[in-house]
């Protein structure tokens, strides 16, 4: 039976529980995701102490998501509680009740765990060597500067969405002069920190209210690609959502697509926090992430396995594993492609960065994914399944080109696969993906047999074409017919008429 967890997350605006199932392959998938708009900073009174009221919806709310915890028989429960309990004067007090009343014993986290928590989020879900996050919640803010898989600085303010409603603003929305009045607020608390300023590094946006900005975005231009994580934002992306939601009554902001009905009076706040960060930082890009504190905590208590993984290693593991992918045969594709690539980068033929070779060894592990399971629709299983997907550590860009790589088939399916995505790259870059992905189908159609047979590979540039002579540890079998019918996409692309000679020698 696979294990399953939960994890509780007593937030100022909202409480959630999220139940975890972990597999095999120890990748955790969400279960079930409820949350109750609890908002209990509004009960916290002006003398630090958590009302009666306050306390209430606190225990009913535990106790609905107690009777879910028992149904789900889990392994595991954690429940974490952020800046309004942590606040309250009668914290201990309410901790004991509820640790008498339902399974749960809550963990108070400071403001450097909350940012630690969210750094671990995005180190095991993105590839960002440098960078600042910035995390609002409805009773606190945390921001993290990071380098080299390391925390160097982090703050935790006392204020987020709730409190920053609470003292700004006299009404559902904030009017102008409120909101400029919020700005000098902004401007002098960030200043506070002198290694916040002018990085130049990019802004990485963690929870709720990041995610609602990044969504409300793709529903204004109609984003082609599924899912928030790693969504990349300029200013002028921010400033785009800002200037679409001012003019909006509070009614009307809590219908806008992307957007939570219970944030729809706290979403304007959250704005001018990101954008007051962006301003300040100088950031390069604003990345919103849909991994935070809970996958933090999740990660460390209940899969500590896969802190020690790489980023983007762990979600092809996986994706290997789902689709019952031999490693060993995929790791011969992506040898004979690389070979073939410096051998076309030798001759004048192509060029390539290390990115460019890097996108192509992960494509080659999961090249036409699925095919044992559908001969005929590999190609699209693979590009569809790869797109859709969130790869940890792989921003949308680059998940695109990893899926027309690894679902190459021939000029036609990479036009249309590559439709949607209109001007998402240059046409130089069109031509390397599609490069990239013909090498790929030939050296998938070289090891076409499973067998491993061939040992190296020269490409040799010559005055009627190209000669691809390929060193084998056996006779050739139904290797050339199958190289014949397939060499054409590569010559398409390269220009250059290839021949193919097979080479055999014990020698070898």
């Amino acid at each position: 039976m696979k294990e399953k967890y939960g994890i509780i997350d007593i937030g100022s605006n909202t409480i959630r529980l999220v139940i975890y199932v972990k597999a095999e392959n120890g990748r955790l998938s969400i279960l079930d995701n409820l949350k109750v708009s609890g908002r209990l900073r509004d009960y916290l009174n002006d003398d630090g102490y958590l009302s009666v009221d306050g306390e209430e919806c606190l225990n009913n709310t535990l106790l609905s998501f107690r009777k879910i915890t028992r149904s789900h028989q889990l392994k595991g429960v954690s429940c974490v509680a952020t800046a309004t309990l942590r606040e309250a004067k009668n914290r201990d007090k309410i901790i004991r009740n509820v640790s008498k009343l339902t399974d749960f014993n809550i963990r108070l986290l400071s403001g450097e765990e909350e940012a630690y928590y969210g750094f671990l989020a995005i180190m095991h879900s993105m590839d960002v060597s440098e960078g600042l996050s910035v995390d609002i919640g409805g009773g606190s803010t945390e921001i993290t500067y990071f380098k080299d898989k390391k925390i160097l600085e982090s703050h935790s303010f006392p204020f987020g969405v709730l409190t920053l409603k609470n003292n700004f603003s006299t009404g559902s929305m904030p009017s102008l002069e409120e909101r400029q009045k919020l700005r000098v607020f902004l401007v002098q608390q960030l200043q506070s920190l002198p290694w916040l300023i002018n990085k130049g590094i990019p802004l990485i946006g963690i929870g709720g209210s990041a995610r609602n900005v990044g969504q409300i975005h793709q529903a204004i231009i109609e984003y082609p690609l599924g899912g928030i994580h790693q969504y990349e934002m300029s200013f002028e992306d921010l400033t785009e959502v800002g200037d679409y939601l001012l003019p909006m009554t509070y009614e009307q902001i809590q219908k806008v697509e992307g957007l939570s009905k219970d944030r729809g009076d706290t979403i304007l706040f959250a704005m001018e926090v990101f954008t007051a960060v962006y301003k300040i930082s100088m950031a390069r890009c604003f990345i919103i992430s849909a991994k935070g504190l809970r996958d933090g905590v999740t990660l460390e208590e209940f899969a500590p396995e896969r802190i020690r993984r790489g980023v983007l290693e762990t979600s092809l593991n996986i994706l290997e594993k789902e689709f019952a992918i031999d490693a060993n045969l995929s790791r011969q594709v992506s040898k004979i492609a690389l070979e073939m690539c410096k051998g076309l980068e030798k001759n004048g033929l192509a060029k390539f960065t290390e990115e460019d070779f890097y996108l192509a060894k992960m494509a080659a592990r999961i090249f036409y994914l699925g095919q044992h399971l559908e001969e005929e629709g590999a190609s699209e299983l693979a590009f569809h399944n790869i797109a859709n997907r969130m790869l940890e550590g792989l921003g949308h860009n680059g998940r695109i080109k990893l899926a027309l790589m690894a679902s190459y088939n021939k000029r036609d399916t990479f036009k249309q696969f590559v439709k949607p995505f209109n001007g998402w790259f240059s046409k130089n870059e069109l031509k390397t993906i599609r490069l990239l992905g013909a090498v790929l189908k030939l050296s998938y159609t070289l090891n076409q047999t499973r067998e491993n047979f061939v040992r190296t590979l020269d490409v040799l540039k010559e005055e009627k074409g190209v000669r691809l002579r390929v060193y084998c540890n056996r006779e050739s079998g139904t290797e050339p017919y199958h190289t014949e019918r397939q060499k054409k996409h590569l010559e398409k692309v390269i220009k250059q008429k290839l021949s193919v000679e097979f080479i055999y020698s014990s020698l070898i």
